[in-house]
Formats: structure tokens, C-alpha cells, sequence
């Protein structure tokens, strides 16, 4: 049985690369995907992702059939990632595995909530470390009155999650490259196809290094350096 693709990127790629996150990883920003590639021998693999706002204009789970022939409409084209991403035709590159699909609200939620979790538990240590003993009573209140507000605040959030969804999609593929090292460079049709999308943070991982940059509607180029 083949590996997972998302197994198969991560094998490809090195423990510095791991160490450091693309920019813009952990953010859900309207606009921006993100893409790894991972080049080893023959192999290309690629991991994709993107908030729905980019593909199909909204982030709440299809409520009509306009909304339903929207979703399929993107994924048919993230199936067809030739279409997307546009490899040198002397590399020879044939697509193996591709799978496409969008994200839970659960699972788009969960780099979120650890961003939130991880701010919240800085904040209430750095407010005890400032108030003294003395205004313990004082601080008990406004921090009472503080948590009545916070709690409202996410209650707040959280309905308006609840609302849109944060629905990403994510696709993932796998080609085998009859010559790699014409692997000089990817163009992208991608901000054609998708009217919303107006970047992508790209990160590329080779067994000779590895490169990261961001490309645009403007310049929808991405230079491989000789990374490979």
C-alpha cells in the first residue's frame, strides 16, 4: 500500500526544514494558500492548502446547491493539479496519487485554538507577576469582571466560527519526474482558475537545500535557485 502523501512530504524533507515553519503557516488569511514541495530522485510531492474564501468565495459548509456546485467545481480543479501548476515540460513530470478535499471546521480550527490557548496562558501570567499582594482584593474584582468579559468575548468568537467555518481545503500530490534536474522553475495557472486567491508562501525542500518565497497574481513564478 502507498504511503499517505502527507507521509511521503514529510520524508522527503530535512530536520532544519521541519525546525522552521513557512510564513504564515499557523494564519488563516483570505487571500494567501500555502505550498510545500518536496523534490527527492524522481519523486515530487506537493501538499496544498487554502481558506475556502480563495476557491469558492465563502467559509461556512454548502447551504445550497449553488454552494455545493461551487465545492465540487474546486475540487474538480485541485484534482487536476497540471492545470494548477505548471511544471517545465522537460522534466517529464506525470502525476501518481492526488487527493483533494476540505477540511472539518474541527480540523481547520486546530491550529487556531493552540495560537489562542498559548496567548491567553501568557497574558494571566503576565498580569500576576505585576499586581502586588496589597491590591489582591482589588485585582480579584477587575479579574473577575475581566474573565466575565473574556468569556463573552469568545462566547462571541467562537458563535461567529461557528458561523463561517474557517473552511479550508487541502490537496495533496505526488509525481514521478522522468528528469528532475530540468526542474528549474513552476508557473501558476492557480490565480487564474481561483479569483480570490492573491498569493502563495512556497516552500521548496530538495536534497541539495531548500528555499522559500512568496509568489503572487503579479508575478505567479517560482524560481527552483538550483535546489536541485
Amino acid at each position: 500500500m502507498a504511503r499517505p502523501l502527507s507521509l511521503v512530504i514529510l520524508s522527503m524533507l530535512p530536520a532544519a526544514a521541519l525546525a522552521e515553519e513557512p510564513r504564515g503557516h499557523d494564519a488563516h488569511v483570505h487571500g494567501t494558500g500555502l505550498l510545500n514541495i518536496a523534490v527527492e530522485g524522481v519523486e515530487l510531492a506537493m501538499e496544498f492548502k487554502a481558506p475556502g474564501h480563495d476557491l469558492v468565495g465563502f467559509e461556512h459548509a454548502a447551504s445550497s446547491p449553488e454552494d455545493e456546485q461551487l465545492i465540487a467545481a474546486a475540487l474538480a480543479s485541485l484534482e487536476d493539479p497540471m492545470s494548477l501548476f505548471a511544471l517545465p515540460e522537460a522534466a517529464g513530470c506525470e502525476v501518481t496519487e492526488v487527493s483533494a478535499r476540505p477540511l472539518t471546521k474541527e480540523e481547520s480550527h486546530h491550529d487556531h485554538e493552540g495560537h489562542d490557548d498559548h496567548d491567553d496562558h501568557g497574558h494571566e501570567e503576565h498580569a500576576h507577576e505585576e499586581h502586588g499582594h496589597d491590591d489582591h482584593d482589588e485585582h480579584a474584582r477587575d479579574d473577575h469582571d475581566a474573565h466575565e468579559d473574556e468569556a463573552h468575548e469568545d462566547h462571541a468568537h467562537e458563535a461567529e466560527e461557528e458561523a463561517d467555518g474557517y473552511r479550508d481545503f487541502v490537496a495533496e500530490y505526488h509525481f514521478t519526474c522522468a528528469y528532475p534536474s530540468a526542474l528549474t522553475e513552476m508557473g501558476f495557472p492557480y490565480f487564474e482558475r481561483f479569483e480570490g486567491a492573491d498569493k502563495l508562501e512556497v516552500q521548496l525542500v530538495t536534497d541539495q537545500g531548500a528555499a522559500q518565497r512568496e509568489v503572487t497574481r503579479e508575478v505567479p513564478q517560482f524560481d527552483f535557485g538550483g535546489a536541485i
